[in-house]
C-alpha cells in the first residue's frame, strides 16, 4: 500500500544522513522524553536543547517548541511542560540534543519536481528562509562545480568567505554535503523531499540542527 504521507523527523533523519555520509548529523543518540525528563542530566552532556516532536509543527521556534541552554533537570522539566502546552493535541514528545557551537545558519534541501525530477537546494537558513526566500537550485545529480556554484550564488556566500574581518567558514563541508544530498535523492527514489534547516556552518565542519524527510 502506498504511503500517502509520512514524515521522518530528526531521530530517523540523523541515522539516514549519517549512514549515507552526509552532514555530520548529531552522533549522540537523541531520545524522546515524554515521562522521564529528569533523567537527561545523567545521559547527556550539558547544556542541551529541548525541541518539540509533532507531525504538525515544522517551524519549532515559532510555536514555542524550542528551549536552549538547559543546564539542570529543573529547567528541563519547566521547558518540557511549556513545550507540551504550546504544542496542542498532536504532541508526540520532546527531543533532547547537545547544544551546537554557534555558526552561520544555512539550509540544504531537496525535492522531486514533477517536470525536472530530483532538485537540490541551498540558501540562507534559520529565520532568513521565510524572510528573504532566496536559494539556489540544481537538478540532481549535481557535480562538484555545480555545488560550488550554488554556494557562490547565494547571499550567504560573502559571510561564508569571511566578511568584515571574520574567519572564513567551511564551504568545503557544504560542498560535500550538497553532493551527498544529491546522491541520496538518486539512491532513494522513495524520498519525496528533504529539509535540513538550519545547518550550522563553522570554521571546521557543518552540523545539521534540525531536519525532516518526507516519503512519497
Amino acid at each position: 500500500m502506498k504511503i500517502l504521507e509520512q514524515v521522518l523527523q530528526i531521530d530517523a533523519v540523523n541515522g539516514i544522513l549519517f549512514q549515507h555520509g552526509s552532514i555530520g548529523a548529531e552522533k549522540e543518540p537523541s531520545r524522546r522524553l515524554i515521562q522521564a525528563v529528569k533523567e537527561f542530566s545523567f545521559r547527556y552532556q550539558k547544556p542541551v536543547a529541548l525541541k518539540v516532536i509533532s507531525p504538525e509543527i515544522s517551524h519549532k521556534s515559532d510555536r514555542g517548541g524550542v528551549f536552549l541552554d538547559i543546564t539542570d533537570s529543573f529547567e528541563a522539566e519547566k521547558a518540557f511542560e511549556k513545550i507540551k502546552r504550546a504544542s496542542g493535541k498532536r504532541f508526540s514528545g520532546v527531543l533532547i540534543q547537545k547544544m551546537i557551537p554557534e555558526g552561520m545558519e544555512v539550509i540544504l534541501g531537496a525535492k522531486r519536481d514533477p517536470s525536472f525530477g530530483p532538485v537540490v537546494l541551498f540558501g540562507l537558513g534559520g529565520i532568513y528562509v521565510e524572510i528573504l526566500k532566496e536559494n539556489s537550485l540544481r537538478v540532481a545529480p549535481i557535480s562538484r562545480f555545480e555545488a560550488e556554484e550554488m554556494i557562490s550564488e547565494s547571499k550567504a556566500s560573502a559571510i561564508l568567505k569571511g566578511a568584515r574581518g571574520k574567519r572564513p567558514l567551511d564551504t568545503k563541508a557544504l560542498v560535500e554535503s550538497l553532493l551527498r544530498l544529491s546522491h541520496l535523492m538518486i539512491d532513494f527514489p522513495e524520498i519525496e523531499g528533504i529539509d535540513i534547516n538550519p545547518v550550522m556552518v563553522q570554521e571546521k565542519g557543518a552540523m545539521a540542527v534540525d531536519a525532516r524527510i518526507s516519503l512519497a
